[in-house]
């Protein structure tokens, strides 16, 4: 993604400890039928009283739930939770100055 600068109050990581450090929102855009292992792989990251903003939509197919469920039976709890997609999402991700495109900036 070398066509992209973050804004100097964003950075980007790999590491799921580093990322969640002090978080006070969790942004999970990851594919809806690998959620459940990689929640579980970090659930003790998460702190219980942290929102998790998802952007992914669909029905995890082993067990026919939809993300609103998918995320506290990943995590083995209640945890705060909102799901966008769409149109809404697309207006957030393009409009909203989380980055900047070098081609054009």
């Amino acid at each position: 993604m070398t066509d992209f600068e973050l804004l100097k109050n964003i950075t980007a990581t790999t590491d799921p400890s580093k990322a969640l450090e002090g978080t006070n929102l969790i942004i999970h855009a990851i594919p809806v039928q690998t959620t459940p292992a990689f929640l579980r792989n970090i659930a003790s990251l998460i702190p219980e009283d942290v929102p998790i903003l998802s952007t992914s939509k669909g029905i995890y197919v082993e067990t026919q739930q939809l993300m609103c469920d998918v995320i506290p039976w990943a995590l083995g709890r209640e945890q705060p939770a909102a799901f966008i997609s769409g149109f809404f999402f697309f207006f957030l991700f393009f409009f909203l100055p989380f980055y900047k495109d070098k081609k054009t900036n």
